[in-house]
């Protein structure tokens, strides 16, 4: 994944200590992350759950922009930077529903105000790949 450097600490910063889950979608060019819109929806405790008409309504938005909608991303407690069965079902029904339009998304996770992880969720042969991807910072 490569992300403007502005854009890369932005991220880092949208995402409070507490409580842990919180996310957002994040968007760019073909091949760079440059815009992100943290999700300030309800949800429980520990757990993302995101505002899909929000989230709707901006990917139309950016689209007439010219912005590409390229993932969502959601933070996790200090240390755990792996994805959860859960995040990694959530991120196979996404991809399900979107294989006509994307081929690929980034799902990262962020650590609040300390580091992010990256995964990329792709199809290959027909089938959802999840991976952990690298992290280019431009600039």
């Amino acid at each position: 994944m490569k992300i403007y450097k502005e854009t890369y600490y932005s991220l880092i910063a949208s995402c409070p200590s507490a409580p842990w889950e919180a996310g957002g979608i994040i968007g760019g060019s073909a091949d760079i992350i440059t815009e992100l819109l943290p999700d300030h929806a309800g949800g429980e405790y520990g757990k993302y759950t995101p505002d899909t008409k929000m989230i709707e309504d901006t990917i139309a938005l950016w689209a007439e922009r010219k912005i590409i909608f390229k993932g969502i991303y959601h933070s996790h407690y200090p240390k755990n930077n792996v994805l959860s069965q859960t995040d990694m079902e959530y991120i196979k029904k996404i991809m399900r529903s979107v294989n006509s339009i994307y081929s690929f998304l980034y799902f990262p996770i962020i650590i609040p105000q300390k580091s992010i992880t990256s995964y990329k969720a792709e199809f290959k042969n027909g089938e959802i790949v999840i991976t952990k991807d690298k992290i280019d910072v431009i600039g």
